[in-house]
């Protein structure tokens, strides 16, 4: 069975314009409050990815104060990062930026990643640093999520 897919582009303020100027060279839409979820075949949240400010031109989309959630059973790791590239087709985060890493008992921080949200797989690409923890790292909220 495959993944069904909720593509939501809930916006408190959704602008759509003609912006041949926009970097993307064609039409591109401009919204806030981001957010794509997708869940597995039993309805379980999979994964959700969240940007306060989003540019989208097709499948590439540019997001700004990004939040990713991962469900692994009764788990939730969460990703943060000031900005990042989506590609809505591959499902592939990608960021220059800094990074921060939030799950039960540890916190990762770097610079760059790639992050395939299909199957759960990260890499921090420079400065890295891992604390671990016997404690749970605090949680950031799901922004709204029902789990």
């Amino acid at each position: 069975m495959t993944r069904k897919m909720v593509m939501g582009l809930v916006c408190g303020l959704l602008t759509v314009g003609m912006q041949g100027q926009s970097g993307f060279g064609g039409n591109s839409m401009t919204v806030d409050n981001f957010k794509v979820v997708e869940y597995t075949p039993e309805g379980e949240l999979d994964w959700a990815l969240f940007g306060e400010k989003a540019v989208v031109l097709g499948d590439r989309v540019t997001l700004e104060v990004v939040q990713a959630n991962l469900r692994q059973g009764d788990r939730t790791t969460i990703v943060r990062s000031p900005a990042c590239r989506f590609d809505r087709g591959a499902r592939i985060v990608r960021s220059h930026s800094g990074v921060a890493v939030h799950g039960k008992g540890m916190v990762i921080t770097g610079d760059g990643f790639d992050l395939d949200l299909e199957k759960h797989q990260l890499l921090v690409r420079r400065n890295v640093r891992i604390q671990l923890s016997r404690t749970e790292s605090p949680e950031f909220g799901n922004r709204g999520l029902k789990e």
